[in-house]
């Protein structure tokens, strides 16, 4: 069992909190991939919508996209 194992996920966890009735506030980004592998967080967004409308426009102009991503509300972008 690795050191890995000994953890949540961020879904594991938010999912716990659903089942314990406790509410966080979070926030929702997508990444894009560049033309060299590296992934680019984009957001935050409040909803879940504003950050697929914004997904979808950049994937429009042939930008690979991941689909939109829940964090916490503090999450530090990775650019």
């Amino acid at each position: 069992m690795g050191l890995e194992d000994d953890f949540m996920t961020w879904e594991e966890a938010r999912l716990l909190d659903v089942a314990m009735g406790i509410k966080r506030e979070t926030k929702w980004i997508f990444r894009y991939l560049r033309a060299d592998r590296e992934e680019i967080d984009l957001g935050p967004y409040n909803t879940k919508q504003e950050a697929k409308i914004t997904r979808d426009n950049y994937s429009s102009h042939g930008v690979k996209c991941t689909e939109p991503i829940e964090v916490p509300k503090d999450y530090e972008l990775r650019n």
